[in-house]
């Protein structure tokens, strides 16, 4: 009977950090997972591109924003799939555009990724002197689900603040970089 016991003890002792590094193992791909469906998102909104929008996002998944006055707006998806369209079809100026993930939080098959976006103006100087600001700060909050095929954003809540003329921006701090890609 003591041999029995022993013996149990000493599968576990074995298995229970071969079982916490398996987990460590699998939190550090959904992680990575994570960061590139992000980055596939960050894509499509910096560079009007639709079909990063379909590697980033659940075709069901829902806009929100914290709009002026507390009203909650929904944005339709094939809303913004069809902005997106129409800036690339216009070929418009792309804003000099950075985000930094701020914070990633899984739990199993659900996440949610804390971002922060500058999006800076890029009009013509003259008349950017005469603006009283100079870009956008949006913050926005994501919601993941991991299917079979992948995480997939499926709400996304945000709040833009306009960034004043005057205003220095901050350097990037140690977080996470995302980086357009084109």
């Amino acid at each position: 009977m003591q041999r029995k016991c022993l013996l149990t003890l000493a599968i576990l002792a074995v298995s229970v950090p071969v079982l916490a590094l398996a987990q460590e193992n699998d939190l550090d791909k959904d992680r990575a997972a994570i960061r590139q469906t992000v980055q596939y998102y960050f894509d499509a909104m910096k560079n009007d591109d639709a079909e990063s929008l379909k590697k980033a996002v659940h075709p069901k998944a829902k806009w929100f924003n914290a709009g002026d006055k507390g009203a909650l707006l929904e944005i339709s998806q094939q809303r913004v799939v069809a902005n997106l369209k129409s800036n690339a079809q216009h070929h418009f100026e792309r804003s000099d555009a950075s985000m930094k993930i701020v914070a990633i939080d899984i739990t199993g098959r659900a996440a949610a990724v804390k971002l922060e976006s500058e999006y800076l103006t890029i009009l013509d100087p003259k008349i950017t002197a005469k603006l009283q600001y100079k870009g956008a700060k949006i913050t926005e909050y994501l919601s993941l689900v991991r299917f079979d095929d992948g995480w997939k954003i499926v709400t996304r809540v945000y709040s833009t603040e306009p960034i004043p003329a005057s205003a220095q921006l901050r350097p990037p701090s140690g977080q996470s970089q995302l980086v357009a890609r084109r």
